[in-house]
C-alpha cells in the first residue's frame, strides 16, 4: 500500500461581511421582485412514486414457491406472495382514486 498523505489542515475562511440594504432602498426592490414573481408556481412532481408496483416482487415470490417442495417454507412464501398481491391492488385503487381526486379539485385554468 502506498504511504498516506498527512491531512491538511482547515483554516477558518475570512467571511466577507455584507451590510444589510437600507430600509428605504430595499422596499421598492422587494415589492418589485414580488410582483415579477409567477403567482402560480409551477407543481413540483415528487420524485418517487407513493404508490410502486409491486408486481414483480409476487412474480419472484411465485418462482421462488415453484422451487420449492410442499412444506412450511413453501407456505410461508405463498402467504408473502398472497398478502403482496393484496397490497399491490389496494395500492392500486388508491393510486386511481388520489388521481381522480386530484382532476377533480384542480380548477380548470
Amino acid at each position: 500500500m502506498p504511504p498516506r498523505q498527512p491531512l491538511k489542515l482547515k483554516s477558518p475562511a475570512k467571511r466577507t461581511a455584507r451590510k444589510p440594504m437600507p430600509l428605504a432602498e430595499a422596499l421598492p426592490q422587494i415589492s418589485a421582485d414580488l410582483a415579477a414573481a409567477n403567482p402560480k408556481p409551477a407543481p413540483k412532481r415528487p420524485s418517487f412514486s407513493p404508490y410502486p408496483d409491486l408486481t414483480m416482487a409476487v412474480e419472484m415470490l411465485e418462482k421462488r414457491a415453484a422451487h420449492l417442495t410442499d412444506g412450511e417454507r413453501k407456505a410461508l412464501i405463498l402467504k408473502w406472495k398472497d398478502t403482496l398481491h393484496k397490497l399491490n391492488e389496494e395500492m392500486q385503487k388508491l393510486h386511481k382514486l388520489e388521481i381522480l381526486a386530484n382532476r377533480l379539485i384542480t380548477p380548470k385554468s
